[in-house]
């Protein structure tokens, strides 16, 4: 009886590895094996590339590096380098060391978004001021020259992260704002567009708050702003008013106050 047992046991596995190697010579399943390998290979190449980035940004934060008497080229360069972009403000102080930061804010070390603008004071110690020039909507190609008519130089051209309404190629924005004195040979930082997005957004409202909160809660949106009033000031209105669907890069102009002094 056991030998009887034995022998079916025997058979049945023969057979069993038999339709094993028989289902593995099938083409049909090595076929779809590999289709699925393919899609599963799609699937996380298009979610490496597309959502990963946007996940692995939200809650990011970079540490102010200190950019304190250093010349402000070496300046704009460090910040650069970690993801920060600089905005000049200029002093005109004899007494005082020339040609280097005095004053950052935010200080270093604080922990900021990826893209903040970060302002410093330059002490340049020189009296002869000239007027900013307005180059935003002037051709890439313009603007070196007449910066230079003016006795000012241009910075590096960089692409504007915050996108606008304008064709490739022209100037979105610019530091120091036009019509503002600066020093003869100051350098005004300049940002050309990429082409004009094809998405909207919803205009968040910022009525109530500091400019300088308002300015960075509609750049998280990609919305451009332009200050009507005092630009360390409180947002009175806004327009186009919350809740309008704009195209990406539009402007939204806020009109400021000055601050509450009890507040």
């Amino acid at each position: 009886m056991s030998d009887n047992r034995t022998a079916i046991y025997k058979e049945r596995l023969k057979a069993g590895w038999l339709g094993f190697r028989q289902f593995l010579r099938n083409r049909y399943f090595w076929g779809g094996l590999a289709v699925i390998v393919v899609v599963a290979a799609a699937i996380y190449l298009a979610f490496d590339r597309a959502l990963m980035p946007s996940v692995t940004r939200h809650g990011v934060s970079v540490p102010v590096p200190d950019v304190l008497r250093l010349p402000p080229e070496q300046a704009d360069s460090i910040l650069t380098a970690s993801g920060l972009e600089m905005h000049q403000q200029i002093l005109r102080k004899m007494n005082l060391p020339r040609n280097q930061v005095i004053d950052q804010r935010p200080p270093s070390g604080s922990l900021v978004k990826p893209g903040r603008s970060i302002y410093v004071t330059v002490n340049t110690g020189d009296t002869t001021t000239v007027l900013v020039p307005g180059v935003v909507g002037r051709s890439r190609r313009d603007v070196d020259g007449l910066l230079r008519e003016q006795g000012l130089r241009a910075g590096p051209h960089r692409v504007d992260s915050i996108r606008s309404t304008f064709p490739a190629d022209v100037i979105s924005r610019q530091f120091p704002r036009p019509r503002v004195r600066v020093p003869r040979g100051s350098v005004v930082q300049l940002w050309y567009s990429a082409g004009p997005s094809a998405q909207f957004v919803v205009v968040p409202d910022v009525a109530g708050l500091p400019a300088p909160e308002a300015i960075e809660r509609l750049s998280d949106v990609g919305l451009r702003t332009v200050i009507l009033g005092p630009q360390d000031g409180v947002v009175r209105d806004q327009g186009p008013t919350a809740g309008t669907t704009v195209r990406e890069g539009s402007e939204v102009r806020l009109r400021t106050r000055d601050p509450d002094p009890e507040g």
